[in-house]
């Protein structure tokens, strides 16, 4: 797992708290990129960032 865990980090307690929060502040999908900060990665970048986080 990633050391930067938003949730782990205190400010949410939880996938939760931090998706309600995300949603309250966005009136679109377009918002919903930039408040979750979501990157678009290819699925070899995605595998490979999961094969980092492994180790």
């Amino acid at each position: 797992m990633s050391n930067d865990s938003r949730f782990s980090n205190g400010h949410y307690s939880n996938a939760l708290e931090y998706t309600k929060d995300v949603l309250r502040a966005s009136s679109s999908i377009n918002d919903i990129v930039i408040n979750a900060n979501i990157q678009e990665e290819t699925k070899e970048e995605m595998e490979e960032r999961i094969k980092e986080n492994r180790y």
